[in-house]
């Protein structure tokens, strides 16, 4: 699981830092919509690490993913 834990961090810190500077490329948007979009990224990639981690999936280990899904601050 630790060897997971630094390819998982560079891909999540290489994705947030792509959205952001892609977001801000855009001078039509403010910067609040530049940190929503950068969070929604790093909720993402970080549900897409837990889902891995989670395998072999049993009912509770679908039930711990599906759970962090359900409380993300967008539901």
């Amino acid at each position: 699981m630790l060897r997971f834990a630094v390819p998982a961090g560079v891909i999540a810190g290489s994705a947030a830092f792509t959205t952001y500077l892609l977001a801000r490329s855009d001078h039509a948007t403010a910067q609040v919509a530049d940190t929503s979009a950068t969070t929604l990224t790093l909720f993402l990639v970080a549900l897409w690490a837990l889902a891995i981690i989670a395998r072999p999936y049993t009912w509770w280990r679908v039930l711990l993913v599906l759970a962090m899904g359900a409380a993300s601050p967008w539901s």
